[in-house]
């Protein structure tokens, strides 16, 4: 019996698109949901670091034209804007990774809410002054941003999940495959301002998922062990005007915070 180690010989780059792939997604028009899927394999795995989710969002007056924040174009304002901080994130409601079988890997819920807190927290403003305007569609300065959204903007979003932010190689064949589900949020949580409420909306275009695979040099052989990676879980409850006591069952000895 073999007791050789698999190594990884090179890298190789993707990019794919949505097997229900359309020319644009919106909440609006009724096509919020994209999918991905990546097919079992035993000679690549999977770089989660390396996960990017491409697309270019338009803001758009309901006659479809753009909107005009700071009467940029000098005909007239139109204020409908995303947020300076959280920037792209918003547009994502659930993203959700299953495996070929349709069994839930993880499911993060109330995604763009997660990200409003995460992405301020961890960046700097040099950070929005450099990288993260082009990585996440936020300048942290609300001149700036109004002005970002009255045209295209083209982003390259990192995915949060458990599963991709534990940095370890996914092995594609151990998973059964993967699908990648990403629901979009309702447009009144994304747009705000003095015009958001007159029928402003937003869609994306040119969507893709690029990253890395390793590539193996020879077949990963099944894996016995169970796979444990850290995970979001969003639990939202409704409580009544009167006296109402929630319970939940955290199973806090795995909880790293609230």
């Amino acid at each position: 019996m073999s007791n050789q180690k698999t190594n990884v010989v090179g890298i190789e780059k993707f990019i794919i698109y949505p097997i229900n792939k359309q020319s644009t997604y919106s909440f609006k028009n009724g096509n919020p949901n994209i999918s991905f899927q990546f097919q079992p394999s035993s000679t690549r795995m999977l770089n989660p670091q390396q996960l990017r989710f491409n697309f270019t969002l338009n803001v758009k007056q309901p006659n479809g034209k753009r909107v005009n924040n700071e009467n940029s174009n000098g005909y007239g304002a139109y204020d409908a804007k995303i947020n300076e901080r959280v920037g792209v994130n918003a547009v994502i409601d659930v993203l959700r990774l299953r495996n070929l079988k349709n069994e839930t890997i993880e499911e993060v819920r109330n995604y763009s809410r997660l990200l409003a807190s995460l992405v301020p927290a961890q960046t700097n403003f040099n950070s929005y002054k450099n990288w993260a305007s082009n990585k996440f569609g936020a300048t942290a300065n609300v001149n700036s941003q109004n002005c970002l959204v009255n045209g295209a903007m083209e982003c390259s979003l990192p995915l949060r999940a458990g599963i991709i932010m534990a940095g370890r190689p996914l092995n594609l064949g151990d998973l059964g495959g993967l699908k990648v589900d990403i629901q979009l949020q309702n447009d009144q949580f994304v747009i705000f301002g003095t015009n958001a409420g007159t029928g402003a909306y937003y869609e994306i275009s040119d969507v893709s998922l690029s990253g890395n695979y390793f590539v193996l040099d020879r077949p990963s052989p099944p894996s016995s062990s169970q796979l444990v990676y850290p995970a979001f879980n969003s639990y939202l409850t409704i409580v009544n005007s009167g006296d109402d006591q929630q319970s939940l069952n955290l199973s806090l000895n795995s909880v790293r915070q609230i």
